[in-house]
């Protein structure tokens, strides 16, 4: 990946790169859209920690780099802030390292931003409104159909439980969630 000029970071100049980055991965593996920022842990070979100290290195985003703090030569942490997360779908991670030579990216597999399966009313972010969508589901006798499931918790029953789960989603009680295979 060639990071243009101008996305670069001021003092990042554009050369051969001096570090060899083999493939990484990123701890946690996907997110869920609308969920609350995390550091991201990148975990790879060939960060130059243990040859220069603290040289520069950013997550790149979608094209866009985040400055990254560098916790060894095989580990990177970086805050992914929530706007990154609003949406459902993938964005593409990369790792962009300053060294004497210049900057060296890698891009990994796509990052992958799910659906949360409390997402009752398909507006990729999780708030009191999918619980008061679900409990209407539960009121009716036969609820309208919709493309995303009133099943916050997966048990395979919409009820209550349901309405409960979202409302603790919401108020950050769910820290590992249930991620919906719907896109």
């Amino acid at each position: 990946m060639v990071i243009p000029q101008a996305l670069l970071p001021a003092g990042v100049a554009k050369s051969a790169p001096d570090a060899v980055l083999t493939a990484f991965s990123t701890v946690p593996p996907d997110a869920t859209a609308g969920e609350a920022g995390f550091i991201m842990k990148v975990y790879g070979n060939g960060f130059p920690a243990d040859r220069y100290p603290n040289p520069p290195v950013f997550v790149v985003w979608n094209g866009v780099p985040i400055p990254a703090i560098m916790k060894s030569s095989t580990e990177l942490h970086v805050e992914i802030s929530r706007e990154l997360l609003a949406n459902r779908g993938s964005a593409t991670v990369g790792v962009l390292l300053q060294g004497v030579g210049g900057p060296s990216a890698v891009i990994s597999n796509p990052f992958r931003i799910w659906r949360s399966s409390s997402d009752a009313n398909c507006d990729s972010v999780v708030t009191a409104e999918d619980a008061l969508f679900i409990l209407r589901d539960v009121a009716s006798a036969s609820p309208a159909p919709h493309p995303c499931s009133s099943d916050a918790n997966n048990d395979g029953i919409i009820d209550v439980a349901d309405a409960m789960w979202a409302r603790s989603e919401v108020a950050g009680l769910i820290n590992e969630l249930r991620r919906s295979t719907t896109q």
